[in-house]
């Protein structure tokens, strides 16, 4: 009988081995198993809509989940219309999710000036812009802010010139005045009077 037992306790035991291989072996199949060599990212952003790149590569847009990643370092890279790109990178682990949540930035338009060349005929005129001297002309004033500005162009022996320049951000906006001298104005009136 004690050598029946023994025949049974090895038999036991040889079955115990074969489901602790039979599980290891599905364990290191599995892509979520606790030997697999690969694991996931989820990848969400606000807004959503975001496309994804995993190294590069394009995965779909978020929210998105990438399965059977393999372990190690990765970049992920999110890209949206009117918004700056975003950038990261992630260490995946085998059989984990690692989570990427992503805030995108807007685009705006850093440019918020213009600048005004300014000329005059005859030239030599002093340009007053919204009242502040600015140079004599011909001149172009920089990092003018964006919208309406007066400019006012005087000479000595001439009538002044005012006139409305609508400066728009990143560009130059060209105005030129033809001023009139004081003498003919005179003449004018004296011989119409």
């Amino acid at each position: 009988m004690k050598g029946l037992s023994n025949i049974v306790l090895l038999g036991i035991a040889a079955l115990i081995l074969v489901i602790i291989a039979v599980v290891a072996s599905q364990a290191l199949l599995s892509p979520e198993g606790a030997f697999s060599k690969t694991g996931k990212i989820s990848v969400s952003s606000n807004p959503s809509g975001a496309n994804v790149f995993l190294d590069n590569v394009l995965k779909g847009t978020t929210p998105l989940t990438i399965t059977g990643v393999r372990i190690g370092n990765h970049s992920i890279k999110l890209t949206k219309s009117g918004y700056r790109d975003y950038l990261t990178s992630v260490i995946v682990k085998s059989g984990q999710t690692t989570v990427v949540n992503a805030t995108l930035t807007p685009l705006i338009n850093q440019t918020t000036t213009g600048s005004i060349s300014a000329t005059s005929n005859p030239t030599g005129a002093n340009l007053y812009l919204d009242g502040s001297l600015r140079g004599v002309t011909p001149i172009t004033v920089a990092n003018v802010t964006q919208g309406s500005h007066v400019a006012l162009f005087t000479k000595s022996g001439y009538q002044n010139y005012t006139t409305t320049v609508n400066v728009v951000a990143g560009q130059t906006t060209t105005v030129t005045a033809t001023l009139t001298p004081l003498n003919q104005t005179a003449n004018q009136t004296n011989s119409t009077g």
